[in-house]
């Protein structure tokens, strides 16, 4: 073993990663004042250990940050830059430490990398023809313009538009003011450039907290009115009827009701109780004279077409849901026949929206959201190519269902809001020009003019 060592030694042989600072550390001979033993009194593991670290702190000190740009450390031990906490280096804002270190240019491109400047989504699209504030209420170079309109939202949600902008885009997280604040600007830009007109929100009422509309609507309440419902915990019984009947009567800016018809896998609530909910709430509507929103869940599927195993009798939620909805409507048609009716964002097969039209010519309304721009949503085309214009409604909807041109254009920054009827009307009316050659503002007119009517606003 001594034999082998000295031949190593005489060869100058050295491991492999070693430079030529390992064999020269092998000569240096420590300080007279360092209280570390020399070379020579080193066995052969700790002068390998002396080694290993020499050349890993000869690699330490080529090594250079990507985050800051200066070298003598890696990203992940970078003592610290400026990147608002977005995770790219520790940070502190204590004074004298790492965390303070000045930025260099490198750092400061760093900042801003993978984020868009942020832009008002009214401004990245142009508006289609008739919905400008210019072109709504006339001018010279349109030539004859028809009565000003201004179009209406005729199913949004504000609460669940408040979660969606605070943590529904990925990791960019917001406060509730935040939210708002960004909310209303938006809307302040929309009111400002197109011909809105106003929007109708739902609210869920929940047993023991009271009515406010600044907590139905959280952002600011001008031109908004509400639709209500009933959370899971109401049972549907007398007593929750009256209490929709009663805060109708109340308050002025309630001016409907809702109701979910969801018979989706991952909904927990009986197929049952949600019948009973919906027949408690057409009492409550037939009963105080307004309209009511129904909405329906899931949407047909097309995943069983196609397959070997694909059962012909088997009914799916689809079907089943319906079902029961011609059920309950003939039910309360028949104790109610000028119950008025809206399909809120239908998703329903076409033979399905044609059937319900023709068994309630007088009651039904549909509405279309932001799903009609899908360009898989061949089901929701379908229905846009036949619906009348004068059974038409156009809403926001769910707060996840956003325009796939916002969502190009934006990504995760866009958002729903009311400002986007006019490109959901434009959508619409592409389904239809090639036969009728509508356009979006006909479209949006005949669809205000119907939630007028509906609504009785």
């Amino acid at each position: 073993f001594p034999n082998s060592m000295a031949k190593k030694n005489k060869k100058g042989t050295r491991r492999k990663g070693s430079s030529d600072s390992d064999s020269e550390h092998d000569n240096v001979q420590p300080d007279a004042e360092s209280s570390g033993p020399s070379l020579d009194d080193m066995d052969f593991a700790e002068r390998r250990e002396f080694q290993r670290k020499a050349a890993a702190e000869k690699r330490r000190t080529k090594m250079k940050c990507h985050v800051c740009g200066q070298a003598g450390h890696t990203r992940r031990e970078c003592p610290g830059i400026n990147d608002d906490g977005r995770g790219h280096s520790k940070f502190t804002k204590s004074n004298g430490d790492a965390g303070a270190t000045v930025l260099k240019a490198k750092a400061a491109k760093c900042k801003d990398r993978g984020h868009k400047p942020e832009k008002n989504e009214t401004t990245t699209q142009e508006l289609p023809h008739g919905f400008n504030v210019s072109s709504s209420n006339g001018s010279k170079d349109d030539g004859p313009v028809e009565d000003p309109f201004s179009y209406i939202d005729a199913c949004c949600d504000g609460n669940e538009t408040l979660e969606y902008l605070r943590f529904g885009r990925g990791k960019n997280k917001l406060s509730k003011k935040e939210a708002i604040s960004e909310f209303d600007i938006t809307m302040d830009e929309v009111s400002t450039t197109s011909n809105f007109g106003s929007c109708i929100s739902r609210f869920c009422l929940k047993k023991g907290i009271p009515w406010d509309a600044s907590k139905a609507y959280p952002f600011a309440l001008e031109n908004v009115k509400f639709v209500i419902g009933l959370d899971k915990a109401f049972d549907g019984s007398e007593d929750d009827t009256d209490l929709l009947v009663e805060m109708a009567n109340a308050h002025e800016n309630i001016i409907g009701m809702f109701c979910n018809l969801d018979y989706s896998l991952n909904n927990k609530q009986s197929h049952e109780s949600q019948l009973q909910l919906l027949r408690c709430t057409c009492n409550a509507a037939s009963q105080s004279g307004c309209p009511i929103q129904i909405r329906t869940s899931p949407s047909p599927s097309a995943m069983s077409e196609g397959k070997d195993d694909y059962d012909p009798d088997e009914i799916s939620p689809y079907s089943t849901v319906m079902i029961d909805l011609a059920k309950i409507l003939l039910e309360v048609t028949e104790l109610c026949p000028d119950l008025k009716i809206h399909l809120s964002c239908w998703n329903g097969k076409v033979e399905h929206m044609n059937a319900l039209l023709l068994t309630f010519p007088e009651n039904i309304w549909i509405g279309f959201d932001a799903t009609v721009s899908f360009t898989k949503a061949k089901v929701v085309h379908e229905c846009a190519f036949e619906i009348p214009l004068e059974k038409v409604l156009l809403e926001s909807g769910k707060a996840t269902t956003i325009h796939s041109k916002f969502t190009k254009a934006k990504g995760r920054e866009a958002f729903c809001h009311p400002g986007l009827i006019p490109f959901i009307a434009e959508s619409l009316a592409e389904k239809k020009s090639s036969a009728l050659g509508i356009t979006p503002e006909q479209l949006a007119r005949s669809a205000a003019v119907n939630t007028v009517l509906l609504y009785n606003i």
